[in-house]
């Protein structure tokens, strides 16, 4: 650019004002106070179309800088699952083939040299074993690497772990995209297989939706500063950017949303309106998605879990027990006599003996326990970390807060209502049916003997 001494013209006071400043190191408090003194300056020098032209191109390029942000890696994981469904079909044919000659690297090498060749997308195809407990490269589609390569133990991890693996590697400055899968042979994992792509079409792919995004987003900008930037900021943008900005953390989740600047917002002014119809909106949706949330979870009488919850989370312990490989116990919890309740004082009775052995469960159960009610009067515990001599410890604990509350069953008879319990421990790769019909047997077995615990003995059902 053309400065005003250059054209020989003196400068203007204007251009005097737009001098830098000279000032302390970025960040420190007078920093911050010459960037605000540019602010000002620039405020007063430049002329309003400009600043809202400025302004809108700036909103306009942060705009789609955000868009590229969360919509690239969406766009990136679209085009890899192309390369990866690609890549699952391959393995399923190496897996075939290598079923049928796992003794017979040089056939196997030949089919892998054939599948490379017949697909376009595959790079190259790796077989590793482990011999003497060493890494080899069993077999390739490239037979000169057969003798250079030297595999390491991530290659031959899927045969110890049985899990598919997936990373990006660089191979003779190629970007490829490596996919590990474990190999069976007589029904044993005994070699992986690493199927590669390379990621040149999809680097090439990305580049060029990005540069029609920005192509795009130039060209809009451009025409907006031209035809309608400054009306168009003022009237239109400005209130829609924050509805947008609202309909985004909404469609995230965050149905708290409120106007941008709290202001009170006109009737008369569509947008406005349509902005302040929206917040009441998200309220409205924000406190129906808790009080259905709450319904869903939550057991309306007794403020515990309810059977379908309960089941839920029963099922994640399980995954969990498997996987820490730790101890997990089972209590399902039956009111003795309550029948009676109902039949000699009401109903409404019987809904206060259930609230009220609720709170007693949740007082006797640990802080780590899952208590729920898991049907009319039976009441179900899950014990992380404990074994059945545990179990039995909060059991006869359970027994003594029912017994505690003193609640009639039979008035006539003076009957107390009482509590039998039923514990089951959940055995390695059994399924959580198991362990709640095995809790359910010893409840039963519990209650013909009158009341009291019992632990289920019992062989293990596998899943």
């Amino acid at each position: 650019m053309i400065s005003v001494e250059e054209r020989g013209q003196a400068p203007t006071r204007t251009a005097e004002r737009l001098k830098p400043i000279a000032g302390p190191p970025i960040g420190s408090p007078g920093a911050r106070a010459a960037l605000w003194q540019v602010a000002h300056r620039l405020d007063s020098a430049l002329p309003i179309s400009v600043k809202l032209g400025l302004t809108l191109a700036s909103v306009i390029v942060l705009s789609v800088a955000a868009y590229l942000s969360v919509a690239l890696p969406s766009i990136q994981g679209e085009l890899e699952r192309d390369h990866v469904d690609t890549m699952r079909a391959v393995s399923t044919l190496v897996q075939a083939e290598y079923a049928l000659h796992a003794s017979d690297p040089a056939e196997v090498d030949r089919f892998l040299r054939g599948a490379v060749t017949s697909n376009a997308t595959i790079a190259r195809i790796r077989i590793y074993r482990i011999v003497a407990g060493v890494p080899v490269l069993w077999a390739s589609s490239d037979a000169v690497e057969r003798s250079t390569f030297k595999p390491t133990l991530g290659d031959v991890a899927p045969i110890t772990t049985g899990v598919t693996t997936e990373a990006v590697e660089e191979i003779d400055g190629v970007r490829l995209l490596e996919m590990m899968y474990p190999l069976r042979a007589g029904g044993v994992i005994d070699a992986s297989v690493g199927i590669y792509t390379a990621l040149a079409r999809h680097d090439a792919a990305v580049e060029v939706i990005v540069g029609v995004i920005v192509l795009t987003a130039v060209f809009a900008a451009f025409l907006v500063l031209l035809l309608f930037g400054p009306a168009l900021y003022f009237l239109v943008l400005r209130p829609i950017r924050r509805l947008h900005q609202a309909a985004l953390r909404v469609s995230a989740g965050d149905l708290r949303v409120t106007p941008a600047d709290g202001e009170e917002l006109p009737t008369r002014d569509e947008i406005r309106s349509v902005t302040r119809a929206f917040d009441h909106m998200t309220r409205t949706v924000a406190r129906q998605r808790d009080e259905l949330e709450r319904a869903a979870t939550i057991d309306g009488l007794t403020g515990l879990l309810n059977r379908s919850s309960f089941d839920r989370q029963l099922a994640l312990e399980v995954r969990r027990a498997a996987r820490l490989r730790y101890p997990l116990a089972l209590l399902m919890v039956d009111l003795d006599h309550f029948k009676r309740v109902n039949d000699t004082q009401g109903h409404l009775a019987g809904d206060d003996a259930l609230a009220r052995t609720a709170v007693a469960l949740r007082a006797a159960a640990r802080d780590t326990d899952t208590v729920a009610r898991y049907g009319g009067d039976e009441f179900a515990v899950i014990q992380p970390g404990s074994d059945p001599a545990a179990a039995v410890v909060v059991g006869t604990r359970i027994r003594a807060s029912v017994d505690a509350l003193g609640i009639v069953a039979d008035p006539q008879s003076g009957r107390l209502l009482s509590a039998s319990v039923g514990i089951a421990e959940w055995r390695a790769g059994e399924a959580p049916d198991a362990a709640i019909a095995a809790a359910d047997a010893a409840l039963y077995r519990a209650k013909a003997r009158g009341g009291g615990v019992e632990v289920a003995e019992r062989a293990g059902t596998t899943v």
